[in-house]
């Protein structure tokens, strides 16, 4: 009796009856365009490598826990906590901290998704992104002609992704602001640049240096101002990357309401006369703000270039 008990057990082993598949592997996960590795090792452990940032990746370990992989770590140059959950079927993403504070997924899902997946690399190529409710990829759904029953992005001028309501050539709304961090400007007969950011946000730290540029370089005719609304103390504790530009919060969300931010970095950049004349997300490819982008609005706008300013003497 006791050899056919081994037998049997022997067999459910070989066919892995009741046995949890191999998850491990390389997945990726994509926020505001911006790709982070995971590579799950069979050993348990975990790397986790954000975009154009190897210096600044996570090692930790990863778990099953019921039908999600859990992965847990800390980043090696900062060292900061991280974790992540998602569904190991549909690879759905469940919770994401960063930064010692959950990430509001809502806020990064892109326009016409239904949520943000990490996707599986199976023989070098990424497995397709299932973006729709019923389980569509975003090519299937374009071939059947069907349009996503997700949120949809607001108006945008030439076809550009926007993960806000759109203002591009209207009035904007008024920048209100519950408390400034730095000193605050004066901005009357200036450009105005608001930057909707958070500190738990990549790409929004991701942006900040970009922006110190603009506004050492544009500074006498444009306002740069980061807006967050989280608490004073959550931005304040944030040493690194450090803001050069004006800084504020409004925990009350009210401009950042008026224009339907979805998805952060947002920037605006609103003329003297109050007019929107650049919106976006400012790494969106073929629609980056650079510094070329910034010239042309002022050129165009009444603005004076960095070569004319120069010639005054300025």
């Amino acid at each position: 009796m006791k050899s056919i008990l081994v037998s049997i057990v022997a067999a459910l082993v070989l066919v892995g009856c009741g046995s949890e598949p191999d998850h491990s592997g390389t997945y990726i996960l994509t926020i505001m365009s911006d790709d982070i590795s995971l590579e799950l090792k069979p050993d348990g452990s975990f790397i986790g490598t954000p975009q154009d940032k190897e210096d600044d990746r996570a090692i930790g370990s990863w778990k099953v826990e019921g039908e999600f992989l859990v992965c847990e770590g800390t980043t090696e140059r900062r060292s900061e906590k991280i974790s992540l959950k998602f569904n190991k079927s549909t690879g759905k993403l469940i919770s994401l901290s960063s930064h010692g504070r959950d990430m509001p997924i809502d806020d990064v899902i892109p326009a016409g998704a239904d949520g943000l997946y990490v996707k599986k690399k199976s023989h070098g190529s990424a497995q397709k992104t299932v973006i729709s409710n019923d389980g569509k990829t975003a090519e299937e759904l374009k071939a059947e002609g069907k349009k996503n029953d997700a949120k949809q992005p607001g108006p945008a001028k030439e076809g550009k992704k926007l993960w806000a309501k759109s203002f591009l050539d209207k009035k904007a709304p008024e920048l209100i602001v519950e408390k400034w961090l730095s000193e605050k400007p004066e901005w009357k007969g200036k450009f105005l640049l608001v930057d909707f950011w958070a500190t738990w946000c990549g790409p929004c730290l991701k942006a900040i240096p970009e922006l110190n540029r603009f506004h050492e370089q544009f500074g006498k005719q444009i306002v740069v101002v980061g807006l967050s609304d989280e608490q004073e103390s959550k931005v304040a504790s944030m040493k690194q990357p450090q803001i050069e530009y004006y800084s504020a919060i409004d925990t009350q969300k009210r401009m950042k309401n008026e224009v339907k931010v979805t998805g952060i970095p947002h920037v605006m950049i609103i003329d003297p006369q109050g007019i929107v004349r650049w919106e976006g997300f400012p790494f969106l490819s073929g629609h980056e703000l650079t510094e070329e982008v910034v010239e042309n609005l002022l050129r165009k706008h009444g603005g004076k270039t960095s070569e004319a300013l120069k010639a005054e003497g300025k």
